[in-house]
């Protein structure tokens, strides 16, 4: 799968901080700045910063990312894996709204 312009190659080698941008831009959250920031508890300005390799990721932003938006939390830390996890199977997710 190519996101937002990278492809398959580059992926393999972005930072941190591209990573992010990847994600944000990518075809299942397709976020401007604002929105993406306003989901994750950050300022426009904050995240722009961290896309641009200036400042870094806290666990904190970590762990809101991956929880928000589905992603695997070693792709967004080191680039391993897959970006986004998979969806549940529909028979453990009927489950899980069943409880």
């Amino acid at each position: 799968m190519c996101y937002s312009g990278f492809n398959e190659s580059e992926v393999s080698t972005l930072t941190q901080g591209e990573r992010v941008r990847y994600i944000r831009k990518s075809n299942e959250v397709n976020l401007t700045l604002e929105k993406f920031g306003e989901r994750i508890g950050l300022r426009k300005s904050s995240l722009s910063q961290i896309e641009n390799n200036i400042n870094s990721l806290t666990d904190s932003n970590i762990k809101a990312i991956c929880r928000e938006f589905r992603v695997n939390e070693s792709w967004l830390r080191d680039g391993e894996g897959e970006p986004f996890k998979p969806f549940p199977e529909e028979d453990e997710t009927a489950a899980y709204v069943s409880e």
